[in-house]
């Protein structure tokens, strides 16, 4: 870096050194007011009728399942129904077994359980466990950034969008992030492995969305039995739905993935591969594309599997954000971006980690977009707004592969910070 960029850096940290303490305080302000605010909203529409629109998706969620386990047809038939077989088998124990309005109260106290956990995880897997390149930050400090991450998973848009109509989202998030950071944390053994088997399989509940956050889990986990548990235990879910319909097994994945296709290339989503596809007029090719992408993504994060967990999971959430259709309450796996940026602003103070704090602080400030903003703008603002997140996620998406390919700290020398179980340095 020349001198000129060396000099506004240094003259940067000492404006922030000076008020940023007073900016995290506001900043938390915001997030507690947000968070209260949007959950008085969003929480009485799941739970009644409020607006047309309220727990929309919790319906289709639950005639399906209904109809699923009472032994019939469901794809091309029921409303809404664009799930993996599996799901219907993992959806039962929150909505199988109650009427409607049971189902929205328990679907609600789940959705608000799984944030609070997705918040306390990303506070526990955010602390660096050592100084920035021998700069010491106050204990207070980061204390306070932990809570402007974990504090998103309570106040975000994409939890309070998916609240109101009842969207799976935060269950999703719950699921990896907590099978992620069993594998990450604990020691291996074969209960460790079963449980983070289990929650990654749940969290294939939406695969869309969770797909490559899981596989980037089990190759982090470096060991085969994670991986084989998972698949294992997701294919016996996905038997026990089958034998539930009359149709065989094949005949289910067939009709869901041509119903699937049909229903996928909606307009209404995020930026993503399948939207740019469809804008082309090549919207044949988006299942071979989002398949090659996430093959090439696979074998990528093989190869540097023992970089900092971290990065690859927030690399692998960028890619679930674009690999597929994707909507506004799907963007909760940004959260794990944020993580990945947060640990590197803390680890590094060289350029990487000033940009890392830059972005952290453009992810926070997106996830907290007002959700009035995203709705009845005109087709012009509304690409604006979209095109600017997909230049922030993209940007984010950069700097984390070059933390890749710079070379983190490796589990396998032991200076993993967010690994307790194995070397003891974290919290």
């Amino acid at each position: 870096m020349n001198e000129a960029g060396s000099r506004l850096i240094g003259m940067w940290r000492a404006v922030w050194r000076r008020h940023g303490g007073k900016v995290r305080v506001a900043g938390l302000g915001y997030l507690a007011v947000a968070a209260v605010g949007k959950t008085l909203y969003s929480l009485p529409r799941l739970v009644s009728d409020i607006e047309p629109w309220s727990a929309l998706d919790l319906r289709y969620r639950f005639n399906e399942v209904r109809e699923w386990f009472a032994g019939n047809p469901v794809y091309g038939v029921v409303d809404g129904a664009v799930y993996p077989p599996a799901s219907h088998v993992i959806l039962w124990p929150f909505i199988g077994w109650l009427p409607l309005d049971g189902a929205r109260m328990v679907w609600a106290l789940t959705t608000l359980a799984a944030a609070v956990v997705v918040a306390w995880l990303l506070f526990r897997a955010s602390e660096a466990g050592g100084p920035r390149d021998g700069e010491r930050t106050p204990d207070g400090t980061r204390t306070l950034d932990r809570m402007l991450l974990a504090g998103l998973a309570l106040a975000s848009y994409p939890l309070h969008i998916g609240m109101g109509v009842g969207q799976l989202g935060m269950h999703v998030a719950a699921f990896a992030i907590a099978g992620a950071a069993i594998l990450v944390w604990a020691r291996a053994s074969l209960r460790i492995d079963i449980v983070a088997g289990l929650l990654l399989a749940s969290a294939l509940v939406k695969p869309t969305v969770s797909l490559p956050i899981v596989m980037a889990a089990v190759i982090v986990a470096g060991r085969a039995r994670p991986a084989v548990l998972v698949a294992g235990i997701y294919g016996a879910i996905t038997l026990a739905a089958a034998a539930l319909q009359p149709a065989t097994l094949l005949t289910l994945v067939r009709d869901w993935l041509a119903i699937a296709s049909v229903r996928v290339p909606i307009e209404d989503g995020v930026p993503n591969l399948h939207l740019l596809l469809l804008w082309l007029g090549l919207d044949g090719w988006m299942t071979p594309a989002s398949l090659v992408l996430i093959s090439v993504a696979g074998v990528w994060m093989w190869h540097v599997r023992h970089s900092d967990p971290w990065l690859l999971l927030g690399i692998a959430a960028l890619i679930a954000r674009f690999w597929a259709h994707s909507t506004l309450y799907d963007d909760v796996i940004l959260l794990l971006p944020a993580l990945a940026l947060l640990r590197t602003a803390s680890q590094r103070a060289d350029v990487h980690g000033t940009v890392a704090g830059w972005l952290f602080a453009g992810v926070w400030a997106a996830l907290l977009t007002p959700t009035w903003a995203f709705y009845g703008r005109s087709g012009t603002v509304l690409h604006a707004l979209q095109g600017v997140q997909a230049a922030l996620w993209l940007a984010v998406l950069t700097l984390l592969v070059m933390r890749v390919r710079d070379g983190v700290p490796s589990r396998e020398s032991g200076a993993d910070p967010a690994s307790p179980g194995k070397s003891g340095s974290y919290c």
